[in-house]
C-alpha cells in the first residue's frame, strides 16, 4: 500500500512539473509574440496617419449639411474628438469658444461623442458657433480614437498628417504647428 502511495505521489509531482513546464513555454511564446507585435510599431492613436480621412458629412454654422469634398479638400482641417462628460473636453471647448480661435486659417470639425440613445437635433451649447460639428457615438471607431480629447490634423488633400491625445490648448497649438493663436483684432 505504501509503495502505491509513493508511486501516486511521484506521478502527481511529475504531472505538476510537466504543467509548470508547459506554462513556462506558453509564457515564452506569448512574450515572443508580443515582441513581434511591438516590432510592427502599431499604436492605437496613429493607425489612420497617412491615410485619407473617412468620408462623412458635418453640420455647418446654420445647421446645414456640409459636403465632405467642400470641407476636406480645400484647406487644412483640425478634427477634434470630444466626449460628453469629459472634463478636459469641456475645458478645451471653453478655450475654443474664445474669439481668437475663430481666426485660424483652417477649418475645425468637432466630433461630439455622446450616448447613442440621445438624439440631438440642435447644436450642443458648448461647441463654438464658427466650427463644423457632428454628433456621433460611432465616429471614434472609424478613426481609432480611444482617449479624449483627441485631435487629428488633416491636410488639404484629405490625408491625416498628425494625431494625438491632447489635454489643453497648448497641445492643440502644437499639433496645428503654431506657437500662439491669432490674436483678436
Amino acid at each position: 500500500m505504501e509503495s502505491s502511495y509513493k508511486l501516486l505521489l511521484l506521478c502527481t509531482m511529475f504531472l505538476v512539473l510537466a504543467e509548470l513546464f508547459l506554462i513556462y513555454l506558453l509564457a515564452r511564446w506569448v512574450g515572443r509574440f508580443m515582441k513581434k507585435l511591438q516590432s510592427f510599431h502599431l499604436k492605437s492613436d496613429s493607425t489612420v496617419i497617412g491615410k485619407p480621412v473617412p468620408i462623412f458629412n458635418v453640420l455647418g454654422n446654420e445647421e446645414n449639411l456640409v459636403p465632405f469634398e467642400e470641407l476636406f479638400t480645400r484647406q487644412k482641417v483640425l478634427v477634434l474628438f470630444v466626449k460628453e462628460g469629459c472634463e478636459q473636453c469641456k475645458e478645451l471647448l471653453v478655450e475654443l469658444n474664445k474669439e481668437h480661435w475663430a481666426e485660424q486659417s483652417m477649418n475645425l470639425v468637432i466630433i461630439y461623442n455622446c450616448d447613442s440613445s440621445k438624439i440631438m437635433l440642435k447644436r450642443p451649447d458648448n461647441i463654438p458657433k464658427w466650427a463644423y460639428y457632428l454628433v456621433s457615438s460611432k465616429m471614434d471607431f472609424y478613426f481609432h480614437v480611444n482617449r479624449y480629447p483627441f485631435a487629428l490634423f488633416v491636410n488639404s488633400q484629405g490625408l491625416v498628417e498628425k494625431g494625438m491625445h491632447i489635454s489643453d490648448s497648448k497641445e492643440l497649438l502644437q499639433l496645428m504647428g503654431s506657437e500662439q493663436p491669432i490674436a483678436a483684432s
